[in-house]
């Protein structure tokens, strides 16, 4: 169950100006991560950004203490949902709220809340849209939080047959990745993207089947099927710490990024592609290569992850529920830890 604006039921109203940016951020129990991402947006301008803040399964005491925080803010609305939606569910449940305003914004911005926009990235973003009709959704330059001067993410590399994905110039120093002219890419991370708000709403939002990994390339593919690309603006960036929610050690990450591999694969690629290449690559790659590393590194929560997805997918949907391991991880996947 949703509840708007917070379990206060208090906020002010950050009504949109026509024309103006959706900010969309998701938390589960952080206040400072999530305080820091909230002002940078505030500060970042331009003056018609509004922040949509939804607590998606925190502790009712956490949510009443960041709808206190903002309640003096014009420019931003906290919600709070008492289980976890995931971050497409999340971003799904304020895209509605968003519709149901009489003044709706013309872009919305999907933020982590382990991230911060540097000055001008916002604006940068919507102007790199409106001068690309062509190209529906924009990404900045992701940056580490931690050491500020390395690339994590220039947008995405993908091959759709196999369903492998990796971020462009992860790990090099920005010295060596000159800012360029925006350029077209397969997706962008869904740690920070902009979109329209009329784009999303006719995409349905996120396919809430993934929960959380692979929705932001999903995305990206139903967005062309209507004859809208995805953009890296190297001119906007974002630090991000990654690896504050699901982290990469969690049972969890290694079932979402399992699970929703076949999931993609299943809904994207011809049959034949699908049985012909993309199993024979994911049997070696993910099941075999994959499960002998982990049980090499004695990780027994990653093996635990694999095998979970494994017999999800293989088990009828009524039984699914059964190998869910979300239950063992509240307080996660408020954002996407991509690059940790």
């Amino acid at each position: 169950m949703a509840r708007e604006p917070g379990p206060e039921q208090q906020g002010a109203p950050g009504v949109p100006a026509a024309g103006g940016i959706a900010v969309f951020i998701l938390d589960i129990n952080r206040v400072a991560e999530t305080e820091r991402a909230v002002r940078s947006v505030l500060a970042s301008g331009p003056d018609d950004v509004f922040v949509m803040l939804h607590e998606n399964g925190s502790d009712a005491a956490h949510a009443q203490t960041m709808t206190r925080m903002f309640a003096d803010e014009s420019r931003v609305t906290v919600s709070w949902s008492e289980s976890n939606l995931g971050y497409t569910g999340g971003h799904n449940h304020l895209l509605q709220q968003l519709a149901l305003r009489s003044s709706p914004c013309a872009h919305v911005l999907l933020l982590n809340n382990d991230a911060e926009v540097l000055p001008g990235a916002i604006a940068a973003l919507r102007s790199a849209l409106q001068s690309r009709p062509q190209s529906g959704i924009a990404g900045p330059r992701i940056l580490r939080l931690e050491q500020q001067d390395i690339v994590a993410a220039d947008g995405a590399i993908a091959c759709l047959w196999l369903m492998q994905q990796h971020f462009r110039n992860a790990g090099r120093r920005v010295t060596r990745c000159p800012v360029t002219a925006p350029v077209a890419v397969p997706f962008v991370s869904g740690a920070c993207l902009m979109l329209g708000f009329d784009l999303f709403r006719r995409l349905g939002g996120f396919d809430a089947q993934f929960f959380a990994y692979f929705e932001d390339w999903d995305l990206s593919r139903r967005a062309q099927a209507l004859g809208y690309g995805s953009l890296h603006v190297p001119a906007a960036a974002v630090l991000h710490a990654g690896s504050l929610t699901v982290g990469k050690d969690s049972a969890l990450f290694h079932f979402l990024m399992t699970r929703n591999r076949v999931l993609m694969a299943q809904k994207h690629l011809p049959a034949r592609v699908f049985v012909l290449v993309f199993l024979p690559g994911f049997l070696v790659s993910r099941v075999l290569f994959k499960s002998a590393q982990l049980l090499v590194q004695r990780h027994m929560e990653g093996i635990r992850g694999l095998f979970l997805a494994l017999r999800w997918l293989l088990a009828p949907a009524q039984e699914r529920s059964r190998f869910w391991p979300l239950s063992a991880h509240r307080g996660v996947t408020a954002g996407r830890p991509d690059h940790g």
